[in-house]
């Protein structure tokens, strides 16, 4: 599993997945996410996929299904990525979501991380 972690504007983590994306990968995240949310009332999160294979359905269930549980603890969540299966997930996911959701290109990966961290920059 290839994933690095990072902070950014204090209640900003970002992620960049460079293997498949897999429950493991998504048990990795969700445990930093834990960490975070013992800190913060609420956070945005960054996450990038680099990685050419296919998407783990079980991993995306069981992200799917974390997320809604926190629901309430999140403010943005940028999805970078060129496959076309998580830009679907993004927007079906921003449906159930009270945070705002936006899928982005790797191409505009800087675009995705002044719009995620903005919520805490701008004054």
């Amino acid at each position: 599993m290839a994933l690095e972690k990072f902070e950014f504007a204090e209640q900003v983590l970002g992620f960049i997945i460079s293997e498949k994306i897999d429950s493991k990968t998504v048990h990795s995240i969700h445990m930093t996410i834990n960490e975070a949310l013992l800190k913060y009332e609420s956070i945005s999160l960054y996450v990038e996929d680099t990685t050419t294979g296919a998407v783990d359905f079980n991993a995306i269930r069981k992200d799917f299904t974390y997320r809604i549980q926190n629901n309430s603890r999140y403010s943005r969540i940028a999805i970078v990525s060129d496959k076309s299966i998580l830009s679907f997930y993004t927007r079906f996911k921003a449906l159930f979501m009270k945070a705002e959701m936006r899928h982005f290109s790797l191409k505009n990966r800087m675009e995705a991380l002044n719009w995620v961290s903005a919520i805490y920059t701008s004054i």
